[in-house]
């Protein structure tokens, strides 16, 4: 019975034509009030629906209110292999494709303005033998890491990407009645995938979703997308965070 029950759970997500997903407006477990250096897919499995990943990042830099001049900025740390990156901190973890949210994340590496805040060596290394373990538990392979497919930008709201015969387009629009960004995505041109993003529009303040690259293994694809707050308020900085879309066949959308 458990066989038959798990095959059809398989059969139904392996045939999702249509998804759509209520996002808050931080809906990332760490800091989001930074600049992304790199972020890195390390393993994806499409039958279960997870992803192991790397993000890269630093402390956006602060600046006077007033005055527009410098008042904090990242340091060095000095941590290990970070010699490429010397003010970054470093996140690993697995994100859950069925439910559209970080199944969890471990902190490497802290990215800090003081220096009584950088992470030890003990604690790092404890957090690195952890989120190793999580990636071994989950049967993920950190050194797969499948390489993205970009999509191109064709406007300031619109991406495209073609793969195998199909194009893939994305956009989104701003709706400040109701304090939201929503993004589509479309396989050749029919709505596959809608997100509905609480945003804030104070002060003419406003976010954008745009897809940066596709995952596939010839069978399923997956699509990573990135939405950045531009904040106006005075004081308050702008923040950025990642999500996957839910993994669909390729198959279902050729014409």
């Amino acid at each position: 019975m458990k066989k038959i029950i798990v095959l059809i759970i398989l059969l139904s997500f392996s045939f999702i034509t249509f998804s759509q997903k209520h996002r808050t407006l931080n809906s990332c477990p760490y800091d989001t009030e930074i600049k992304t250096l790199k972020f890195e897919v390390l393993d994806i499995n499409y039958e279960q629906g997870l992803v192991a990943f790397k993000h890269i990042y630093e402390m956006q830099t602060i600046f006077y209110i007033d005055f527009g001049e410098e008042y904090q900025r990242p340091i060095e740390c000095g941590y290990v292999g970070m010699s490429k990156y010397p003010y970054a901190g470093v996140i690993l973890g697995i994100y859950d494709l069925n439910t559209g949210e970080y199944l969890k994340t471990y902190t490497i590496y802290k990215s800090c303005f003081e220096k009584d805040s950088c992470m030890d060596y003990a604690l790092s290394s404890k957090n690195l033998k952890l989120a190793k373990q999580l990636f071994l538990d989950y049967g993920l392979n950190i050194e797969n890491k499948p390489q993205g497919i970009k999509f191109e930008k064709e406007t300031s709201k619109n991406n495209k990407l073609e793969i195998k015969g199909i194009t893939f387009t994305s956009y989104y629009e701003n709706d400040n009645d109701n304090e939201v960004t929503y993004s589509y995505l479309k396989a050749n041109n029919k709505l596959i995938y809608k997100i509905t993003q609480e945003d804030s529009f104070i002060m003419g303040s406003s976010g954008k979703i745009t897809y940066e690259y596709a995952y596939t293994d010839g069978k399923y694809i997956v699509f990573l997308n990135k939405y950045f707050h531009k904040n106006n308020i005075e004081g308050a900085l702008s923040m950025e965070f990642y999500h996957f879309s839910p993994v669909f066949r390729l198959d279902i959308f050729k014409n």
